[in-house]
């Protein structure tokens, strides 16, 4: 008998203003290189994403700092589902790799706000597809109406089911180190 170890759903606004369509642009769309992360993360973090991403491009994401974004942020763990969502569609379905809070890399990729604050809760995503899925089509799954630069955390058990559906004949998964099904 197998045991299934559930993964979480994030459903990511990636977009709604210009700074995130920009954003948006610049670490999802066009994917970033482990040679422009090197000056900003600690030996330890740079080994874990060249085992992930065994020297790839990868896309990238980040939210400021608060208290919502923050509880959020800390509940991802590598193999949770992203969904990330962009003018009324799901663009890319992904998982989580790894993450790091640091506001000198979030600088590096997006700058900062008109209030000096930068997307320093960054997480790292693998197993990218792109998608082109209405957000109608999840929000019954859900329940839910997706709001401008919120992040959802979903029904747990829905993760690969909903991925799934999303990612029609993808049979990629996350690296052994994240591993995400156990056998009893």
């Amino acid at each position: 008998m197998s045991l299934f170890i559930s993964r979480k759903v994030f459903i990511v606004v990636a977009g709604g203003n210009t700074s995130a369509q920009r954003h948006f642009e610049d670490t999802i769309q066009r994917k970033r290189t482990l040679n422009e992360v090197r000056r900003f993360l600690p030996t330890q973090e740079i080994e874990n994403l060249e085992k992930v991403y065994h020297g790839s491009d990868f896309i990238v994401w980040g939210a400021v700092p608060g208290p919502m974004n923050e509880n959020r942020w800390e509940k991802m763990t590598p193999g949770d589902v992203v969904l990330i969502y962009n003018n009324g569609r799901i663009r890319f379905a992904g998982e989580i790799a790894a993450k790091v809070r640091n506001p000198e890399l979030a600088r590096y990729f997006w700058r900062e706000d008109d209030t000096g604050v930068t997307w320093e809760l960054m997480y790292f995503i693998v197993n990218e597809e792109r998608t082109d899925v209405p957000i109608e089509k999840l929000n019954p799954l859900f329940g839910l109406f997706i709001a401008s630069q919120s992040i959802y955390c979903g029904p747990v058990p829905m993760a690969d089911i909903l991925r799934q559906q999303l990612v029609i004949g993808s049979e990629r998964r996350v690296d052994s180190d994240f591993t995400h099904h156990a056998m009893a």
